[in-house]
């Protein structure tokens, strides 16, 4: 007599999918948003959320402004944020990217402002300066009391700048040409360098974030 479809094994209940395809090396998830724990963590460590917020707003995917326009709607304050995430299509790695390059741009925009500082310790740093003559102690004379050929009786000599403080000073100034950079790194994107995308990212910095409500 044939099995009836009652008795027959049950399929086990899936519980896990993957946040992009597999074969793309997509991350095995639970399919219950509060059980992604490195999702969930991800939320949980921010220092910042305020700052998180205006990052997703500056953000050129529409996709993190309108998770930003989710976590600000009061019908979503007993939702996760890894459940709004996900229905904006969002991955773990693409936020955490986008969160650290984020505070790289961050990070580049506190620089600058220390760069007139730094150049012009680099300035000091070339110069030349007088020091204690170390043949005659500074006294001018020798033990037999006689004038210091070393330096002509002045009891100092001069002695030069940092030779790589004024490599960089002449390079800054132009006065000099590099045979070859000492570090190469090309990367090129869609929208240009990586030196060009910095540049438009800081400049949304400055530039502000639109108001938050």
């Amino acid at each position: 007599m044939p099995s009836s479809a009652s008795d027959r094994p049950k399929k086990p209940k899936k519980v896990f999918r993957y946040d992009e395809p597999k074969r793309l090396g997509g991350r095995k998830v639970p399919l219950q948003a509060t059980h992604d724990k490195p999702f969930m963590n991800f939320f949980a460590s921010l220092p910042d959320f305020e700052e998180f917020k205006t990052a997703l707003a500056v953000c050129e995917d529409p996709r993190f402004n309108c998770l930003l326009e989710a976590i600000l709607d009061p019908r979503n304050q007993n939702t996760s944020y890894v459940r709004l995430a996900r229905l904006q299509g969002i991955t773990l790695p693409e936020i955490n990217d986008y969160w650290r390059n984020y505070n790289h741009h961050r990070g580049m925009v506190r620089m600058v402002a220390h760069l007139p500082e730094v150049m012009e310790d680099v300035a000091k740093d070339s110069k030349s300066s007088a020091d204690e003559c170390p043949r005659c102690g500074g006294s001018g004379l020798t033990k037999a009391k006689t004038v210091c050929v070393r330096c002509n009786g002045q009891g100092t000599v001069r002695v030069a700048g940092d030779n790589n403080s004024r490599q960089i000073l002449f390079e800054a100034l132009g006065y000099t040409k590099k045979h070859g950079p000492l570090v190469a790194i090309q990367q090129n994107f869609e929208g240009g360098s990586l030196v060009d995308q910095s540049s438009r990212e800081i400049q949304k910095i400055l530039q502000g974030a639109p108001e938050l409500e």
